[in-house]
């Protein structure tokens, strides 16, 4: 997610990609999972109808506009000169839980946050997230993860087994279940994951 975004093309074509419904996740498409390559050849061609993402062709001078919080991709169709423009502070008040979360982040490698009280508010604030869009298999995940960061082991593996239900493409997720499982001793589960 990020905020507002004008893409504006110079030479030859891209083909673009985009959730329309906003906040909506795009299917197995959050980084470290897919390379925007590897999505279009692994996972578009298994999306059901209603997972399909919006599609456009840009050509040369035509801009683009992305409102903030809208998932996207973009895969060049041949060489491309392209300049994109994107605000640096939220305009939302889903945008700016977003950014808030990245400052926590931020401030607690710098060690200007108590990590307990970090990984609190971060659990605030995701959770007020995954209340709006309960279909979100990545805020499943990120709460998930916070979750398990302060030892509320039950309600993290739920939250991670439900964003592999959501999104079966969705890599990280399925790793860090393995993982979960792994820390909670269930050892055959997590190698079968694994694998």
């Amino acid at each position: 997610m990020r905020g507002d975004q004008f893409n504006v093309f110079i030479f030859i074509f891209k083909r673009s990609y985009v959730r329309i419904v906003l906040r909506q996740y795009m299917y197995a498409g959050v980084w470290p999972g897919f390379s925007q390559l590897d999505w279009m050849e692994r996972v578009y061609p298994n999306l059901t109808e209603d997972k399909l993402p919006l599609e456009c062709v840009q050509r040369p001078g035509e801009i683009l506009y992305l409102p903030e919080s809208f998932y996207h991709g973009t895969l060049n169709i041949g060489d491309t000169v392209a300049i994109g423009v994107q605000y640096k502070e939220a305009r939302t008040e889903w945008e700016t839980m977003t950014y808030d979360i990245l400052k926590l982040e931020q401030g607690s490698r710098n060690e200007q946050h108590e990590p307990r009280d970090v990984v609190k508010r971060k659990a605030e604030l995701y959770q007020r997230m995954l209340d709006r869009t309960p279909g979100n298999a990545e805020l499943h995940l990120s709460l998930g993860e916070t979750l398990r960061e302060q030892g509320n082991t039950a309600d993290s593996l739920h939250l991670l087994e439900e964003a592999v239900r959501m999104d079966p493409f969705f890599i990280q997720a399925w790793v860090n279940l393995a993982r979960m499982l792994d820390e909670v001793q269930v050892g055959a589960d997590s190698i079968i994951l694994y694998s």
